[in-house]
């Protein structure tokens, strides 16, 4: 009898232990258990104007950079030196910290016009500040972003690691802190030029054949205005070219300091000094004059010629 019930003991010691080894097995990083409430009003609060930090309340507000691919990550390394188009997951990070409630973090990140929220919390290390904020976990390209500051310094430097499997699982990043402020005033710095759409014209010179490459591509012209000041009229947009108005219609976008999702437009208002790519949805800002140029850009947009030559028309 004892022998029986020591196997029936037995059995069940080794079936919780079995049931132990399962749930430490499956267990993993749980994502951020977000307050509805705050996702409403995600911007930061109380922004002070020190851009070296003296003090944890000096981190509030946006932090942007590079949003670099892992070079570190064995597997991501192999991509990058295999693949022509990785330059696509070059992107920019605006990590912005928006209120600290003790050791509470609470913020939002924004990269290629999507917004996600972040919860977190931070610890202090000697002089130095240790953040973990972790995004909802309920897109599949959710992760958890890990970084720090030193005081009297002006850079966050961390990582990002996705939470599932995604094909760049894991970024680095070093930031700084913005004051960002729309201003109607800024001017294009730059053309643009998208170099993956190309028309080829054939030409007749002397009996010969040639082949003319035409881009998709701004002209001068573009600098003439600004969309953002300026109400524009059917006569200033009429002999535009398709790219020339592209360009317009989204440099308001830009000056609002809109993320683009377009890797190209995105490449592009990076070149330009001023831009901020900081928010995901900027309609409600949009001035009386804005929302009118848009309205006609747009219409002239659809007809309007598409391909020029790289040096102009």
């Amino acid at each position: 009898m004892k022998f029986i019930l020591s196997i029936f003991f037995s059995l069940i010691l080794f079936a919780s232990c079995q049931e132990a080894i399962k749930k430490k097995s499956i267990q993993k990083e749980e994502p951020a258990t977000v307050n509805t409430g705050y996702l409403n009003s995600m911007e930061p609060r109380n922004v002070s104007n020190n851009l070296i930090i003296k003090d944890i309340s000096d981190l509030i507000g946006y932090w942007v950079g590079d949003f670099e691919p892992d070079k570190d990550e064995e597997l991501i390394k192999k991509f990058i030196e295999t693949d022509q188009s990785s330059w696509k997951f070059y992107k920019k990070l605006n990590l912005s910290i928006d209120s600290i409630s003790g050791e509470s973090v609470y913020g939002h990140s924004v990269v290629s016009g999507t917004r996600r929220p972040l919860n977190g919390s931070y610890k202090k290390e000697g002089d130095t500040y240790v953040f973990l904020l972790l995004e909802p976990g309920d897109d599949k390209f959710d992760g958890k972003f890990e970084f720090t500051i030193n005081e009297n310094d002006s850079e966050i430097v961390g990582t990002w690691k996705a939470f599932g499997k995604v094909r760049m699982f894991a970024r680095v990043y070093t930031l700084r802190k913005i004051l960002f402020q729309y201003d109607a005033n800024k001017e294009l710095e730059s053309r643009y030029v998208d170099f993956n759409k190309m028309k080829e014209n054939k030409l007749m010179y002397e009996d010969e054949e040639y082949i003319e490459e035409s881009y998709f591509t701004t002209s001068s012209s573009v600098f003439d205005f600004n969309s953002s000041i300026k109400e524009l009229k059917s006569k200033d947009v009429e002999n535009l070219s398709k790219a020339d108005i592209y360009i317009l219609r989204n440099s308001i976008y830009a000056r609002h300091g809109y993320s683009f999702k377009s890797a190209q437009l995105s490449s592009y208002f990076q070149e330009q000094s001023w831009y901020y790519p900081v928010k995901s949805d900027i309609k409600k800002e949009l001035s009386a004059v804005e929302k009118k140029n848009l309205s006609l850009l747009m219409r002239y947009e659809k007809n309007a010629e598409e391909y020029y030559d790289v040096f102009g028309r």
